[in-house]
């Protein structure tokens, strides 16, 4: 009987952003409901809408805090690329 190989479990880490809205009425929704809101917002008033779904999946345990998720430390913005407020 031949041994069953099994996977190592690895650190996973998922961060999900999603923004929605409407080209009709101008609404906006953000959030977990975001999509399912927009979509919604169409069958009832036949607008077209939008949703924009960003992903992050990190695999792993990182040696230091993760600026991506969760962690403390924070991305410096260069010059040339930092906001103007």
């Amino acid at each position: 009987m031949a041994m069953k190989k099994t996977a190592k479990k690895r650190a996973t880490a998922t961060k999900r952003t999603v923004t929605a809205g409407c080209y009709g009425c101008a609404a906006t929704w953000a959030g977990a409901g975001a999509q399912g809101a927009a979509a919604r917002h169409h069958d009832e008033t036949s607008h077209q809408t939008w949703a924009n779904v960003k992903m992050l999946v990190v695999y792993g345990k990182a040696q230091h805090a993760s600026p991506l998720i969760g962690g403390t430390r924070r991305r410096r913005r260069s010059r040339a690329t930092a906001r103007v407020r």
